[in-house]
């Protein structure tokens, strides 16, 4: 049957939570929603059947007979509705439309036109008003948007962004008054966390802590299946964790932060320093004798062919995210690492295997056993996507009945999701 784009999903009611619990088992019964949710069978047929009718759900096939009457297998259909995600940069801007597992349908990237937060965020709402008008305005469950820095989730405010000398900005409100959606505001890694969880390789993990290797060094965690929230909006700053206590000074004013010896401009500072102390490297004939132009990437280069220099720069780097992480991991005890940003995007191999080394040499052996620690797949895209899927995990939450989370646990343990 049709999709009906006008069927609403009431706040608890019976079919929002077949539908969540369709979205957890990926595939159930009848029989199935009847036993976890304790649905009498004709109160659930009845709203499997109302859902089907919609577009939500589908039967996917029969269960193997046992001897009686062939059972029938529904799914959700994740196209039914769609998600907008949006990341805010410095450099690019880049709006996906995803269903509702936060599969990319429609991608949309531009450059950013100048250093400007205003001329930014217009960039941003033209892309978000195309992006809704593509889907149909009906369709989108929400919008989210993965900024850098600081973001106050619920005020929708950029709290702080370094880069542009900014400090609260209205961004929430910039964006409803242009779109009609207030959107849901996480900072990068955490929305990077998200999409990995969605989309990545960390699907059905119910815990995992992100690392972004950049320009600074940010991290985002997942718990029982969402964002974690703090007290503050600063949550997961791993970049801000001392690992040097006589090392550089950061911009936060403390001294040693783990971005202020791992990220892109610690290691080209590095690389300068031991020049400059007489050091020999091919970095120096890659910039014609000019130590002032070397960057990360000319350090990453010079790694990938064995220059002495340059590796050593990236496992005294390496011991020192492993030193983070490796705390991390000791307090959390997340089911997976996630390592992921340009840095490690550029070089994956052998750096990711020297931290990994730091992280094992500093961590406790029954709490790293459990804990996978894997090179993010999707890149900087899992940001964007992580985006779309915080606005769809929001639209399920805010629809869901109070018992809904007990049953996924349920959902969970009878599927191994």
């Amino acid at each position: 049957m049709g999709q009906n784009d006008s069927f609403e999903l009431e706040s608890g009611s019976n079919a929002i939570l077949l539908l969540q619990l369709l979205q957890v088992m990926q595939v159930a019964t009848r029989a199935q929603l009847e036993a976890i949710t304790h649905l009498s069978p004709s109160t659930v047929s009845k709203e499997v059947r109302r859902l089907i009718e919609a577009g939500f759900a589908e039967e996917t096939g029969q269960m193997p007979s046992m001897g009686g009457r062939p059972t029938r297998c529904l799914a959700m259909r994740p196209e039914a509705r769609c998600a907008i995600g949006a990341e805010f940069s410095t450099h690019r801007l880049r709006v996906v439309t995803t269903d509702l597992n936060a599969a990319v349908q429609r991608t949309d990237e531009v450059e950013i036109l100048a250093l400007n937060v205003e001329l930014i965020c217009e960039q941003l709402c033209a892309l978000l008003q195309r992006a809704i008008a593509e889907a149909g305005r009906e369709r989108v469950v929400g919008v989210g948007i993965a900024v850098p820095g600081v973001a106050d989730t619920d005020a929708g405010r950029m709290v702080i962004y370094s880069d542009l000398n900014l400090f609260d900005y209205p961004l929430g409100h910039k964006v409803q008054e242009a779109t009609g959606f207030f959107p849901l505001i996480y900072n990068r890694s955490t929305s990077a966390a998200m999409g990995e969880r969605w989309q990545g390789d960390s699907r059905q993990v119910q815990s995992l802590f992100y690392i972004a290797l950049d320009a600074g060094i940010s991290g985002g965690l997942i718990v029982k299946g969402s964002s974690y929230r703090g007290a503050s909006p600063a949550v997961a700053e791993i970049g801000h964790c001392t690992v040097r206590p006589d090392g550089p000074i950061c911009f936060c004013g403390n001294r040693g932060c783990l971005q202020t010896v791992a990220s892109t401009s610690a290691l080209a500072t590095r690389a300068r320093e031991l020049l400059k102390s007489g050091r020999v490297s091919l970095l120096t004939e890659q910039v014609n004798g000019h130590i002032s132009r070397i960057d990360a990437i000319a350090v990453l280069r010079a790694a990938q062919e064995n220059d002495a220099l340059a590796v050593e720069i990236l496992a005294e780097a390496a011991d020192y995210i492993g030193i983070a992480i490796g705390n991390s991991i000791n307090l959390f005890s997340p089911e997976q690492v996630v390592l992921g940003g340009p840095l490690i995007a550029a070089y994956p191999h052998p750096w990711v295997d020297l931290i990994r080394a730091s992280i094992y040499r500093r961590t406790l052996s029954y709490t790293l056993q459990p804990t996978k620690i894997v090179v993010s797949r999707l890149g900087a895209d899992s940001r964007s996507i992580g985006a779309a899927a915080l606005a769809v995990q929001h639209w399920f939450a805010s629809r869901s009945p109070k018992h809904f989370l007990d049953l996924a646990g349920i959902a969970r343990a009878q599927t191994g999701r």
